[in-house]
């Protein structure tokens, strides 16, 4: 289920010894809500140093099958005794202080850690600046324990031939309810990390789908917060007008404990802050927007709907965006993603997030740079999926460059349809829209706000169906 609203292993080695990562035998840490880990560590049930060496311990027994992490940070042991004499003297940071996060493979700047962005030619690569999302987590008490994997490139390298999932840095990640499962992307191991408790919460970033996609394949809550709520400064972003950092938890009020500590400030100024976590009640109006879905899917649906009215939800039903639509999107099919693949480009480019490394191992200035070394490196499997994301968007930066028509075209085009869902809430009224699946394309257009929600399993008889890579899209007990 879907709310839109209105408003905008690299080679870290980590030895533990046995009965070095023990909690107390009644805790369950992969259904530990963050409300849950903060009272055991007030209550000295257990401490920082123990619940990182768990969770890092608890990775390396799933890496081998899930491959959701791309690298550990060799630091968190030292990091969580900081954070606990912090704790000892009386002295907590803030709402998420002692807390384990994850952290996709986007954000620059972290210490010793590498940001690679799944591309193996960023393995060592430094950054002139620490992105401030790192900063807020630091501020709050978190520790970054580890990095989780994704799809190379934001899944716009090659995304008709690469899995979601798959980068040269991890490898191929893979779903957790049944053998070979599409994972969903690119955000992809922060879901499974959420799904299987390898953190408290994991941050991940989504351009069109890279937070609702996993989310939805991990079975776990995935917050898209409003485009610029959190800084986006210091990470690799697809697209200024659309990427957003979220939150990928086993539940909302964990997304809202990190939300809270991580929004706000810099691109958010106008939007000012506030708890999220202490948030209550339903707005009064709620819009439901019918798509065509599998009827398991649409009874779970009403169900959920039935539960919204309970809480004091008014339904209004049958809306119909103004003019967005999959009619759209095929008459202008041929500028749709113009601006975006221009985009992209210009964001990789030598004046954007190549130009800021500091030490840059292999001298990569330019997405050209980027498709040569891709091409030439045998870690990067070009034969296999080749690079035609990169290509396409090299070869329409260059054609734009010289004559930006097609380019204003796609932007105005994108920007229109990006207003339609604050349309469609006017219209009717209404202060959020609900669908039974993901509204990526509008929500991420308009930097809209989005959350997936997971609705039950699907059922022991469901047909298994099949990508054309051959990994599984849908069968029993997939949310």
């Amino acid at each position: 289920i879907i709310l839109a609203f209105r408003q905008r292993l690299y080679a870290a080695v980590m030895v533990l010894k046995p009965g070095d990562c023990k909690l107390p035998a009644h805790f369950k840490l992969a259904d530990a809500s963050i409300p849950n880990l903060l009272q055991g560590l007030e209550s000295g049930q257990f401490t920082t140093e123990q619940l990182v060496k768990t969770y890092v311990a608890r990775i390396h027994d799933v890496q081998p099958k899930v491959h959701a992490v791309s690298e550990i940070n060799p630091d968190c042991v030292a990091l969580a005794l900081e954070l606990d004499k912090e704790r000892a003297q009386g002295q907590t940071r803030g709402l998420l202080h002692g807390l384990p996060i994850l952290l996709k493979d986007v954000f620059g700047g972290h210490g010793v850690m590498n940001t690679t962005v799944g591309f193996s030619g960023l393995a060592g690569a430094k950054y002139s600046s620490e992105a401030t999302v790192l900063r807020r987590l630091r501020d709050a008490g978190a520790v970054v324990h580890a990095h989780t994997s994704m799809t190379e490139w934001l899944n716009i390298r090659a995304s008709k031939n690469a899995p979601n999932g798959w980068s040269p840095v991890s490898g191929q990640s893979l779903g957790i309810f049944c053998q070979n499962q599409d994972p969903g992307g690119s955000s992809t191991g922060s879901g499974i990390g959420a799904a299987l408790g390898l953190g408290a919460a994991a941050l991940g970033t989504e351009t069109a789908g890279s937070i609702a996609s996993p989310a939805r394949t991990c079975g776990v809550v995935g917050l898209k917060p409003t485009a610029t709520l959190v800084s986006r400064q210091g990470i690799f972003m697809g697209s200024q007008w659309q990427d957003s950092v979220g939150i990928l938890a086993r539940s909302v009020l964990d997304a809202a404990y990190v939300l809270t500590a991580i929004s706000g400030e810099f691109e958010a100024a106008a939007f000012g802050t506030r708890n999220f976590a202490k948030i209550q009640g339903l707005m009064d109006y709620v819009l439901l927007h019918v798509i065509n879905t599998k009827p398991f899917v649409g009874e779970k649906f009403e169900e959920a709907l039935d539960v919204l009215q309970s809480l004091g939800a008014v339904i209004v039903d049958d809306a119909t965006f103004p003019e967005y639509s999959l009619d759209v999107l095929e008459k202008y099919k041929d500028i749709w993603n113009v601006s975006l693949m221009v985009d992209f480009r210009n964001m990789a480019d030598m004046n954007n997030f190549l130009g800021t490394l500091v030490e840059n191992p292999h001298g990569l200035n330019s997405i050209e740079d980027v498709i040569e070394y891709t091409k030439r490196v045998a870690d990067e499997k070009f034969e296999a999926h080749g690079a035609d994301d990169l290509e396409l968007a090299s070869q329409l930066g260059r054609e734009c460059d010289i004559n930006p028509q097609a380019y204003e075209e796609s932007r105005s085009l994108r920007l229109r349809m990006g207003m339609e869902i604050g349309k469609l809430l006017d219209n009717y009224n209404c202060s959020l829209l609900v669908t039974p699946s993901w509204t990526d394309t509008t929500a991420s257009l308009g930097g809209n706000p989005q959350i997936s929600l997971p609705l039950p399993a699907l059922p022991e008889d469901f047909p298994v169906k099949l990508r054309g890579n051959g990994m599984v899209a849908d069968g029993p007990n997939i949310p």
